[in-house]
């Protein structure tokens, strides 16, 4: 079960998604209005979730029953980021101390990579996201909106096919067209950037990106489905394979002692700081219910 030139499901309606967030206009065109926002959702009911209820005969069956329970339940590829302070909600520390960092979080374990990901593509990442901050960003009008969810919707689920169109202000251009005129730009800022370094390695994660585009046979999606088809294997025996195959490589490694030590150091640290949380907290009395019209009250 799989569409022929689909990149990513998982990012696609058939994937991890919440429709309850759907009818939400959150953006990110100034740091007051995406947090503004943010705390509405949160306190908006959503009719199916009131439906199920929320504390019933003595069981929690959810948090609440607004769209977003909580914030960190927003589904965004990327998110603005503060650490919060113990207690303190996310929205209120964006708020008062600004952006820390940036998550993006519409990435993909790839399950060639013994880690997870590889290098080459946190070079391009590192890349993609200085293009970002150097790039013109005008703001998001309803329009630029619904025409970013329709362009994803296509790339997840026809991303591979030559045929694919995106919507832009000129109308509907290829997919690979927009793709190479955007990486051609981005190799600008990777060269940039190994001329800093002293390296070609921006410069080579945005080319593979690249030969990806111009060949889609390459992309991680199509890679899966030839090895697929060539052993005969399904999805699930071949990602237990590779996993399997990670596995035994990570418990072969030699690990440097001084390393080892550090951990074993860092372990004992963090459960004596656990130890030290758990004794100070003085909401280990509280009913459920107290705690939670605490943390919502804050």
């Amino acid at each position: 079960m799989y569409l022929p030139h689909a990149t990513s499901l998982r990012m696609s309606d058939l994937g991890y998604q919440n429709n309850a967030q759907d009818g939400l206009d959150i953006r990110y065109n100034d740091l007051e209005s995406y947090t503004r926002s943010l705390i509405s959702a949160t306190e908006t009911p959503y009719g199916p979730y009131e439906e199920i209820g929320v504390e019933v005969d003595g069981e929690w069956r959810q948090l609440n029953a607004n769209i977003i329970q909580i914030e960190n339940e927003y589904y965004a590829p990327v998110r603005p980021k503060r650490v919060a302070n113990s207690g303190e909600k996310p929205s209120r520390a964006l708020l008062d101390r600004g952006v820390e960092y940036i998550e993006i979080r519409a990435l993909d374990l790839d399950p060639y990579a013994y880690s997870g990901i590889d290098a080459r593509t946190v070079y391009f990442l590192d890349v993609f996201t200085v293009f970002c901050l150097l790039e013109d960003s005008p703001p998001v009008t309803d329009e630029d909106q619904a025409r970013f969810t329709m362009n994803q919707a296509r790339v997840v689920k026809s991303g591979r096919s030559a045929s694919t169109l995106i919507e832009t202000d000129a109308g509907s251009t290829p997919l690979v067209d927009i793709a190479k005129t955007l990486l051609e730009k981005m190799r600008d800022v990777a060269q940039l950037m190994d001329d800093d370094a002293g390296i070609d390695a921006h410069t080579e994660a945005v080319d593979q990106q690249l030969a990806k585009v111009l060949d889609p046979e390459k992309t991680p999606a199509a890679r899966m489905l030839s090895d697929m088809a060539q052993r005969s294997e399904r999805f699930s025996d071949i990602a237990l394979r590779m996993s399997n195959e990670h596995r035994e490589r990570g418990i072969a490694a030699d690990i440097d002692p001084s390393r080892l030590a550090l951990f074993t150091k860092q372990v004992e640290e963090s459960l004596a700081l656990q130890q030290q949380l758990e004794a100070a907290d003085d909401s280990a009395d509280l009913a459920f219910g107290d705690y939670l019209s605490a943390y919502f009250a804050r």
